[in-house]
C-alpha cells in the first residue's frame, strides 16, 4: 500500500463526513457547569476557585491530543467483537487551552471522535472504469460517537477530566449523549512510558458500558533512551546515504507511513515465527507489517509503531490494536546506512497496559540499486533477542516494500538484467522503424489502468506504471488517471534520437475470487515486476516479468517466491489516433503446460486516453458549456 497520510486530514474527513451534528456543549461560564464538574471530575482534577486566566496556551494542545487511539467496551452502542474486520479508532482533538489561577492546571475545550467500521467484503464486481494504484474498494458499516467537551488538565498529575454533550449512531440515525472523559498521561515520555490510558462514560439518561481508552502520547517532550539499537552489519549490497538530505533521515521518515510484506523462512512451518509471540501455526502468521514513524528528531532519531493486523484489515488509519501493535525507537546509523531499532510489546492490555519486553530488534535500509528480482526500496529484518524456546521468542523475519520518499534521495539506480532475453524473444518488434505515426515518447503517458481476461472470460482489473525509463525514475504524466492539465513543455531527456528505450514496470492486478491464474491459489493481489524494451517509433513494448508467489498471502523464502518465466507484450495506440484505438496486449507464461506455475495467456486491454486527448476533451466540454450558457 503506498501510503502518505496527514493525521489532521483524517480528522477533518471524519468530522465533516461522518459526524455532522448540532450540540449544546457544557461551558464554564454556564451556571450549571460547576455543579456538574464537581460531581463528575473534581476528585480527578479539582477545578480552580478563582477566575480563569485569559491567556491561551495553544502550544500545549500537542502534549494532550492524540490520533488513532484504541477503545473497547461501549456495549450496546459498539460491538464487543475483537475481530480485526471490525476496526475501532478514537481521536482526541484539543481546540483551546487556557491557563488558570492554579499553577499547572489548564482549562480545555476539545472534541472526541470514536469510530467503528465493519467491513462487509470487498466489492469485487466493480463497474468503475479505472483502478488507481494502491486503491481497494470496500463496503463498510459505520458507527460513531462525536462529543464536544470542556474541563481541566493538570500537568503535574498528568490527569485530565472533561465532560460534554454529543451524539452517536450511524450516519443517518443519531442519538444525543452526555459523557465524561478521564485520561491519564505519562509525566516523562519515553519508550517504556508512552501510553495514555483512560475511560469514557455516559451520565444522566443513557447508560452504556464504560469505554476503555488506550493511545500513544504525541508529546514533543519525548526522550530517546535506547540509543544503541543493537545494529548488525548484515546488509547485502549498497544502501542509500541519507546524510546529505536537509533533515537527514527525517526527510525520508517524517510524514510517511506504509505497509511491508513479511518474508518467512522455510523453517516457519515448524519453528515459532510469530512476531506477536503467539506461537501459532503458519496459517496464523501475519502477512504484513504496518510501519508508522510517529516522530523523528535530530535528523536520525525515530520513534515508530509497528502493526501486524490480519489480512482483512483494509482501513487507512494505522491499526493500533494493543495485541497486534509493537512500539519502537531507533537511530539511523550513518556509517552502515540503516535504521537500528529496539522494539517493545504492549503488555497487560486487558488490565493496566504498559510497554515492556524490549527484547526485539529491527533493522531497515534503502537499497541503492534496484533490479527485476529486487524491486523493493525498503529491506529489513525483525527478530527476537531471546533464546530459542523462551517465551516470546521468534525466528528472524524479513520484510520488504516500497517507500515513496526514497524517490527523492540522490543515488537510486536501476540495473537491467534481462534486455538480451527480450531482444532474443521479441526480435524486430522492438527495433522496427515506424511508419510516421506518433506514439508516447517513453517519459510520459506510459502508466495506465488495465483489464486482463483469461480463457474463461473472467476479468481482473489492475494498474501498470513504469518504475525507470532508461536510467531515470519515471515521473511522467500518468496515463488513465485524473490530472490537472498544464501548459509546460516536456523536459528534454537527451534520448530523442533513440528508438528503443530500456524500461522497467510494475503491474498490479486485483482479481475476483473466481479468477483463475494458473493452478495456484489466488491472492487478493497479483504483482508482476517487469523490464524490457519500448519502441517509441511503433508503440510496441516487450517485457520479461516476474510474478510474486505467495502461500496464503504470505511469502516463504524470497528466492523461491518469484516466477520469472513470463512475457508481457503491449501495443500502445498512436497518439493522433481518431478511431478509438486502445492499448492491447498479452501476459503469457513461457513454462510448459505441465508446470504447476504455468497459466494460460491473458488478454490485456485499457480504455484510458492520452494526456493530449484528455486536454482536448476537457477543452471541448468547456467550449460546449460556454456555448450553452450564451
Amino acid at each position: 500500500m503506498e501510503l502518505s497520510y496527514s493525521a489532521i486530514t483524517h480528522f477533518t474527513f471524519f468530522l465533516f463526513f461522518f459526524f455532522v451534528f448540532s450540540f449544546v456543549a457544557s461551558n464554564p461560564s454556564d451556571s450549571s457547569y460547576k455543579p456538574t464538574y464537581d460531581r463528575l471530575c473534581n476528585t480527578v482534577v479539582p477545578a480552580p476557585t478563582s477566575p480563569f486566566n485569559a491567556e491561551t496556551s495553544s502550544h500545549l494542545a500537542e502534549f494532550i491530543q492524540f490520533q488513532s487511539g484504541y477503545f473497547s467496551g461501549g456495549d450496546p452502542i459498539f460491538n464487543r467483537s475483537t475481530s480485526e474486520s471490525l476496526t475501532k479508532h478514537i481521536f482526541f482533538h484539543v481546540t483551546s487551552v487556557r491557563g488558570t489561577s492554579t499553577d499547572g492546571v489548564h482549562e480545555l475545550q476539545g472534541q472526541v471522535i470514536l469510530r467503528q467500521r465493519k467491513g462487509v467484503g470487498r466489492n469485487r464486481h466493480r463497474s468503475v472504469a479505472m483502478v488507481y494504484p494502491g486503491r481497494r474498494v470496500s463496503r463498510w458499516k459505520v458507527l460513531g460517537m462525536h462529543v464536544h467537551l470542556n474541563g481541566f488538565w493538570s500537568q503535574s498529575s498528568g490527569k485530565l477530566c472533561m465532560f460534554g454533550t454529543g451524539n452517536y449512531g450511524s450516519r443517518i440515525n443519531r442519538h444525543n449523549v452526555n459523557v465524561v472523559l478521564k485520561l491519564r498521561y505519562p509525566n516523562n515520555v519515553t519508550l517504556s512510558s508512552s501510553l495514555i490510558t483512560g475511560s469514557l462514560e455516559t451520565f444522566d439518561d443513557i447508560k452504556i458500558e464504560p469505554i476503555s481508552i488506550l493511545a500513544l502520547s504525541q508529546s514533543p517532550n519525548y526522550t530517546f533512551t535506547k540509543n544503541d539499537g543493537g545494529c548488525v552489519a548484515e546488509a547485502e549490497g549498497e544502501s542509500l546515504n541519507l546524510k546529505s538530505l536537509n533533515q537527514g533521515a527525517c526527510s525520508v521518515f517524517s510524514g510517511y507511513r506504509d505497509r511491508f510484506q513479511l518474508e518467512y523462512g522455510s523453517n516457519c512451518h515448524n519453528a515459532s515465527c510469530d512476531p506477536l509471540g503467539g506461537g501459532g501455526g503458519f496459517e496464523k502468521l501475519p502477512g504484513l507489517m504496518h510501519f508508522y514513524p510517529t516522530r523523528c528528531v535530530e535528523k536520525r532519531k525515530i520513534h515508530m509503531m509497528l502493526g501486524f493486523p490480519n489480512l482483512d484489515y483494509n482501513d487507512y488509519v494505522f491499526p493500533f490494536y494493543p495485541n497486534t501493535t509493537l512500539i519502537s525507537e531507533g537511530v539511523w546509523d550513518e556509517k552502515e546506512n540503516q535504521l537500528c531499532a529496539v522494539v517493545c510489546r504492549i503488555l497487560n492490555f486487558t488490565g493496566s497496559p504498559y510497554v515492556g519486553d524490549c527484547s526485539i530488534k529491527l533493522t531497515l535500509r534503502f537499497p541503492a540499486v534496484l533490479s527485476l528480482r529486487n524491486r523493493s526500496t525498503v529491506l529489513g529484518r525483525i527478530w527476537s533477542d531471546k533464546v530459542v524456546g523462551e517465551s516470546g521468542y521468534f525466528d528472524s523475519i524479513g520484510f520488504e516494500g516500497n517507500w515513496k520518499a526514497t524517490r527523492v534521495v540522490p543515488g537510486l539506480q536501476y540495473k537491467y538484467t534481462e534486455i538480451d532475453r527480450v531482444r532474443n524473444s521479441c526480435g524486430e518488434k522492438v527495433t522496427a522503424r515506424g511508419k510516421g505515426k506518433k506514439y508516447p515518447d517513453g517519459f510520459s503517458d506510459m502508466a495506465f489502468s488495465l483489464f486482463v481476461k483469461n480463457s474463461k472470460g473472467q476479468v481482473a482489473q489492475g494498474y501498470s506504471s513504469p518504475l525507470f525509463v532508461c536510467d531515470q525514475i519515471y515521473d511522467g504524466q500518468t496515463y488513465g488517471v485524473p490530472f490537472v492539465p498544464t501548459n509546460g513543455n516536456l523536459k528534454a531527456h537527451g534520448f530523442q534520437y533513440i528508438s528503443s528505450l530500456n524500461v522497467s514496470y510494475t503491474i498490479t492486478l486485483n482479481p475476483s475470487p473466481d479468477f483463475k491464474f494458473g493452478s495456484q491459489v489466488n491472492a487478493t493481489e497479483i504483482k508482476i515486476n517487469a523490464e524490457g524494451l519500448y519502441n517509441r517509433k511503433t508503440g510496441v513494448m516487450c517485457l520479461v516479468g516476474c510474478r510474486h508467489l505467495r502461500t496464503n498471502d504470505k511469502i516463504l523464502i524470497k528466492n523461491e517466491s518469484l516466477d520469472c518465466e513470463i512475457m508481457v507484450n503491449v501495443q500502445f495506440p498512436p497518439m493522433n489516433s481518431k478511431g478509438g484505438e486502445s492499448i492491447k496486449g498479452t501476459i503469457e507464461s513461457t513454462r510448459q503446460k505441465v508446470d504447476p506455475y504455468y497459466f494460460e495467456p491473458l488478454q490485456l486491454s485499457s480504455y484510458s486516453i492520452y494526456r493530449k486527448q484528455a486536454d482536448a476533451s476537457i477543452w471541448r466540454m468547456d467550449f460546449e458549456d460556454c456555448n450553452s450558457s450564451m
